[in-house]
């Protein structure tokens, strides 16, 4: 479990938008490996939900989910099946089994009198079993959108790899954890940058690549049309694909702007990381 208190206050705060930024990179990263804090914040979800759809969130609580939390699509159909369960609920409570009081040994009329004694019952049944599916695919879904992170391998199976990929944050946030060696084998074609940016998404974004022991900084590799993907349950991400033969085994730095509608760049931030080719020595010191 994380050394990090969370409670269910925290979580839901979160949730709400309500914690500051450098709590909430804690948390996000914590979640992302601490399977007991991940499973936490679902149960804080669950509640949240709970206490919203029966109207017991403070007024300002009850606006900061509308405006922050209903904003996901996923999260927005989470809330619909919740109520849709809530309602089916209350409607088979309301509604008393009616009983036949038909007697003949008719088979069709015992079977329809069955039917209608237990039809609350049977209807609540495929209720929960269509909440329990929605809840899943939305689970699946959002899990396909975390931000992906690479695959620790053998070092005699990197070699044959034709893709590398790198999760990167800017150099002035905290990277513990993180992969920042991409070792490129004979066969590798592309290195993948997975650079994180804040949460505002601009409409395209600006990367420039510099050898970062040189005297003199000089520009490597160049692209002016890249696009961020929103992930659901992490920050916005921007894929940046390198060929691996214009990049040498040395330290790079990515220079990341954003584009804003005016077509004046902003600074987002530098991502150092390094190229090194497959060897026992890399593995070991954890590169």
């Amino acid at each position: 479990m994380s050394d990090f208190p969370y409670n269910s206050e925290r979580l839901t705060n979160y949730l709400l938008g309500k914690l500051p930024e450098p709590e909430r990179e804690r948390l996000e990263e914590d979640y992302f490996w601490d399977n007991e804090v991940f499973l936490a914040l679902i149960d804080a979800k669950d509640q949240l939900i709970s206490d919203y759809l029966n109207d017991k969130l403070q007024p300002e609580d009850r606006k900061r989910f509308e405006q922050h939390f209903l904003t996901s699509p996923g999260r927005k159909q989470e809330v619909e099946l919740a109520a849709s369960f809530r309602h089916s609920s209350l409607k088979s409570k309301r509604k008393p089994a009616v009983f036949s009081s038909i007697t003949t040994p008719s088979q069709p009329l015992k079977a329809h009198g069955v039917w209608q004694a237990h039809k609350p019952l049977i209807c609540v049944g495929i209720v929960i079993l269509l909440f329990i599916s929605g809840f899943m695919a939305i689970w699946l879904r959002s899990n396909s959108l975390v931000l992906p992170q690479p695959v620790e391998q053998p070092v005699s199976a990197l070699s044959g790899l034709t893709t590398v990929s790198l999760s990167l944050r800017p150099t002035s946030l905290r990277s513990s954890k993180r992969n920042t060696t991409a070792e490129v084998g004979p066969e590798t074609e592309t290195v993948e940058l997975y650079l994180e940016v804040s949460k505002e998404i601009f409409p395209t974004y600006q990367g420039s690549l510099f050898i970062r022991d040189s005297e003199k900084e000089e520009e490597v590799l160049s692209n002016d049309s890249l696009y961020a993907t929103k992930s659901e349950s992490g920050p916005p991400t921007v894929i940046w694909k390198l060929p691996a033969d214009k990049l040498q085994v040395n330290d790079y730095r990515a220079r990341l702007n954003g584009i804003a509608q005016d077509s004046a760049p902003i600074h987002i931030g530098n991502y150092d990381f390094e190229v090194r080719p497959p060897s026992p020595e890399n593995s070991s010191q954890g590169k």
